[in-house]
């Protein structure tokens, strides 16, 4: 039980691995739903661990080792099959990816421990980068998008952190 949460966070792991696999072979549909599957492990992993009091800095630099994967590579792995000229696709992607692991490792090193979150949460930009990949018919303006989502990542924005919010225990 003491390993479920570190079993979560893999499964995150693979599902960008997968996810990676399956833009490769040009199903996007499942490459998209298995990006959906890790924001799902990565959203109960951190929970588990404090219910079964195995909180640790190997979970939390585990944690952030799926997340650049699922959240930061596979979205910009996607990214790079649109039609958009390779270099410009290219600078987007290292933008975005940059940005992504800069605000993991911000947040390990400054920011666990807070409330707040300071800068759009990885996940979250993954999440919305996908919902510009299929809804946004113009290159360009996708393209905007994840170069906005990569500055929201490394902003001083604040948003509320649910994570350290526990259910009530009756």
């Amino acid at each position: 039980m003491k390993q479920l949460p570190n079993i979560l966070t893999l499964l995150n792991l693979t599902s960008g691995l997968l996810s990676i696999m399956f833009t490769m072979e040009g199903n996007l549909d499942l490459a998209a739903v298995f990006i959906l599957l890790g924001a799902s492990f990565d959203a109960v992993d951190g929970r588990a661990a404090r219910r079964v009091g195995n909180s640790s800095d190997f979970g939390k630099e585990l944690d952030s080792l799926a997340d650049i994967v699922t959240f930061g590579t596979a979205p910009m792995i996607m990214l790079l099959t649109t039609a958009g000229h390779p270099l410009v696709k290219l600078f987007v992607a290292i933008i975005y990816l940059s940005c992504a692991a800069i605000r993991l490792a911000r947040f390990n090193s400054e920011q666990s421990k807070l409330k707040v979150f300071i800068g759009l949460p990885v996940p979250g930009a993954a999440l919305l980068s996908l919902l510009a990949y299929f809804e946004v018919n113009r290159l360009l303006v996708y393209y905007i998008i994840v170069i906005a989502l990569g500055i929201l990542m490394v902003s001083n924005l604040r948003l509320p952190n649910f994570k350290n919010i526990e259910p009530d225990e009756e």
